[in-house]
This record gives C-alpha cells, sequence and structure tokens, in this order.
C-alpha cells in the first residue's frame, strides 16, 4: 500500500510539472502510462505473494486517465488482469472513452477531424 501512495502522490506531483513543458499532454500521457504499467506490476506481484492488492477501480482510472497503452502493456507483460471479463469489459470501455475523448479534443483544438 505504502508503494501505492507513494506513485499515486507522484503521479499528482507531476501534474503541475507538465503544465509548464511545451508539449503539457504528452508530458502527462507518458507519466500516466508508467504509473499505470506500475501500478499493474505491483499488482500481479502482490498477487503473487497474498500481499494487499492495488483496487481494480485503480487499475481503471489509470486507463480512464488515459494511461490505457500502459494498462494494455502491463495486462500482455505480467499476464494479469487477462482473464476476468468484467475487468476487461470495464476496461475496453476506457479505452473507447478515451479515443472518443482525444478526437473530440483534436478537433477543438485543431478545427478538424483527425481521421
Amino acid at each position: 500500500m505504502k508503494q501505492t501512495l507513494i506513485c499515486d502522490g507522484a503521479l499528482a506531483l507531476a501534474l503541475p510539472f507538465c503544465l509548464l513543458t511545451p508539449h503539457p499532454l504528452w508530458c502527462w500521457l507518458a507519466l500516466v502510462n508508467l504509473w499505470t504499467l506500475l501500478m499493474y506490476g505491483y499488482d500481479k506481484l502482490a498477487a503473487v505473494q497474498a500481499r494487499w492488492r492495488v483496487p481494480e477501480r485503480t487499475l481503471l482510472l489509470g486507463g480512464v486517465l488515459g494511461g490505457w497503452p500502459g494498462g494494455l502493456l502491463g495486462q500482455a507483460l505480467f499476464h494479469h488482469k487477462t482473464r476476468k471479463v468484467a475487468f476487461r469489459n470495464a476496461f475496453m470501455l476506457s479505452v473507447v472513452a478515451n479515443l472518443a475523448l482525444l478526437l473530440i479534443l483534436w478537433y477543438w483544438l485543431y478545427g478538424r477531424w483527425l481521421l
């Protein structure tokens, strides 16, 4: 639990830093993907060692915040959360919502559709 709180705190502190960079969205996406990947790895390790687990809503939050590629990588790399159908469905919903939001944001910023 202590490790996840440290990661959560680091992500929260990184947001203001990202806002100061020339490309805040890319900075945020890189950090949230790394955070999500680390959460999947930590949760898999905790599952194997029968320790305190990362709540599923925390793993899903990573996907909702833009870290779904890190989540997909974590699922493949650690063979974690690949069988639980309810979790996979919720995760895929977060991916679709994220992509839709990205398209809307692109249109709002550039005045034309990405595709």
